[in-house]
């Protein structure tokens, strides 16, 4: 094969195989979680704080998880819904994640990133509307078999200048 050239799979032969190790990394959030979560405004000023719940587990014989997350309100209806998909891909070495809220236009096309040093942190650009976006990191830490911390910060001018717009603390429901 010269360069440039696509070597073509024949998919009708591939297997999937088992879970790559790294699917491990995310053991900690299967299950059922209960959730704080605040929001910030870019002055660091609190704009708002819900309960949730999350719940992820395995799907596509464990090489995926897909978690749904519902934030409540103070009464405990039910106010917005976002589910996110994972899978650890062995070719780049890094975690694809996709996230969607249901009735909005938020939504990202991937979050990208890897484990360090017992934490996750990814990277993505988000649509906030069909003509604004942010670049966002996302971190999973302090993470414990019973909670976990999860903080997204934004960016909105590019990388230039970095707030904390979300975190969630979870704990482990019973």
């Amino acid at each position: 094969m010269s360069d440039g050239e696509t070597q073509k799979v024949d998919l009708t032969k591939a297997t999937l195989g088992p879970p790559p190790a790294q699917i491990k990394q995310f053991d900690f959030l299967i299950g059922s979680w209960e959730a704080t979560t605040k929001s910030y405004l870019p002055d660091g000023s609190l704009q708002g704080e819900h309960r949730g719940r999350l719940t992820a587990e395995y799907r596509n014989g464990g090489r995926m998880i897909i978690d749904d997350f519902v934030r409540l309100s103070p009464e405990g209806e039910e106010i917005s819904y976002a589910a996110t998909m994972r899978t650890f891909c062995e070719e780049t070495g890094m975690w694809e994640m996709s996230f969607l809220f249901s009735l909005r236009q938020e939504h990202t096309s991937s979050f990208r990133g890897r484990f360090i040093d017992g934490e996750g942190h990814f990277d993505a650009v988000i649509a906030l509307t069909p003509e604004s976006s942010a670049r966002a990191k996302v971190r999973f830490f302090d993470i414990k078999q019973s909670s976990f911390e999860w903080s997204m910060e934004h960016s909105p001018d590019g990388g230039e200048s970095w707030f904390v717009g979300e975190r969630i603390s979870a704990k482990r429901a019973a």
